[in-house]
C-alpha cells in the first residue's frame, strides 16, 4: 500500500507522520454487484478514479464506479440481459434459450460482447424423399411419396415421413416413384405427382382386336369369331396382345375364299359348310352324290 508523509507542528518542533493511501482517499473501499454486473471490489481511490466492472455472462453493456468530488462513488450500469437469438425461444440468454422446433444447436451464456456463444441453425429437409430448403420453412413429400414432415425439437428435428405410394390397380412395379407398368392387356401410363393420390394416369383394359374376335376386353379374354382359328393372349405394350385369329380355308370338296366368307360344295357334291367357334371352326361337309 502506498504511504504519504505528513509534517505536523508540535510545541517543540515538527513530528513526521506516515499515513496510508486509504486515509487520504476521497472514496472508500466498496463492493458493487447487480443482476447484470459481476460482483467487484473497488479499492479506496482518489477523486475521478474509474473502477471498471464486468457484465455477467448473458448480459451486454458496461458498468463502472467513478469516484466523485463529493467523496462518493457514482454508479453507471447498463448491463442488460441479452434476448434469445433468432431460431431460439426463452425469456433471455441468462435464463436459458432453447432452439426452436426444426433448428439444431445450443445457446450458451458467456461474457463476450454479444453475451453468448453458439447458434440455432435451421435443419435441411430430410433426403431423398422430400422437397424444400429447411424444416422450419416447410418440407413437402416428393412426387410419388405420401406422408408429411413436421418440425420438432431434438434430433432429427422432425417427426413424420414420406413413404412411396404403391403401384395402382392393373399395374406392376415396386412403387410409383420407381415406376409402374400397366399389366398385360392394359393400356395407359402412371406418372408420379405431388398432389391427390400422388400419381396421375391409370391402366385400363384394352379392347379385343377387331374384326375377327369376340369378347369385352383382352384381360377378360378374347375368342376368335366363327370361322377363324388362332388365339389372343394378353401382352405388355402395344398392341397389348400377341397372336391372331385367321380365317379357316374352305374344306375339301368345296370352293370359296375361306369359311367366314362362305364355301360352296363343288359340282357333284352336296352338303353345306357353316362357320362355327369350336372344333375345326366349321360344321358340315360336302359329300359326293351317287350316280343316278
Amino acid at each position: 500500500m502506498a504511504q504519504h508523509l505528513l509534517l505536523l507542528p508540535v510545541l517543540c518542533g515538527l513530528v513526521l507522520v506516515v499515513l496510508p493511501q486509504s486515509a487520504l482517499a476521497d472514496c472508500p473501499d466498496t463492493t458493487y454487484s447487480s443482476a447484470g454486473a459481476n460482483s467487484t471490489n473497488c479499492a479506496a481511490s482518489p477523486s475521478s478514479t474509474v473502477c471498471p466492472i464486468a457484465c455477467n455472462a448473458g448480459f451486454s453493456g458496461s458498468a463502472s464506479l467513478t469516484c466523485g468530488g463529493d467523496d462518493t462513488w457514482t454508479t453507471s450500469d447498463t448491463c442488460a440481459a441479452v434476448a434469445c437469438p433468432a431460431g431460439s425461444t426463452g425469456t433471455d440468454v441468462p435464463s436459458g434459450c432453447t432452439c426452436n422446433a426444426g433448428y439444431s444447436g445450443t445457446i450458451v451464456a458467456d461474457t463476450s460482447s454479444q453475451g453468448y456463444s453458439g447458434s440455432c441453425t435451421a435443419v435441411a429437409c430430410p433426403a431423398p424423399n422430400t422437397t424444400g430448403t429447411t424444416i422450419p420453412a416447410g418440407c413437402a413429400c416428393a412426387a410419388g411419396y405420401t406422408g408429411g414432415i413436421t418440425a420438432a425439437s431434438g434430433s432429427p428435428f422432425y417427426i413424420g415421413s414420406c413413404l412411396p405410394v404403391s403401384c395402382p390397380a392393373n399395374s406392376a412395379g415396386t412403387n410409383v416413384p420407381s415406376g409402374c407398368v400397366c399389366n398385360a392387356g392394359y393400356l395407359g401410363t402412371i406418372t408420379s405427382t405431388t398432389s391427390g393420390p400422388r400419381y396421375s394416369g391409370s391402366c385400363n383394359p384394352a379392347a379385343c382386336p377387331t374384326p375377327n374376335t369376340t369378347g369385352t376386353n383382352i384381360p377378360s379374354g378374347c375368342a376368335c369369331t366363327a370361322g377363324y382359328s388362332g388365339s389372343i393372349v394378353a401382352a405388355v405394350g402395344l398392341p397389348f396382345y400377341s397372336g391372331s385369329c385367321l380365317p379357316v380355308s374352305c374344306p375339301v370338296s368345296s370352293t370359296g375364299t375361306n369359311v367366314p366368307t362362305g364355301c360352296t360344295c363343288n359340282a357333284g357334291y352336296s352338303g353345306t359348310i357353316v362357320a362355327s367357334t369350336s372344333g375345326s371352326k366349321y360344321t358340315g361337309s360336302c359329300a359326293a352324290v351317287a350316280c343316278p
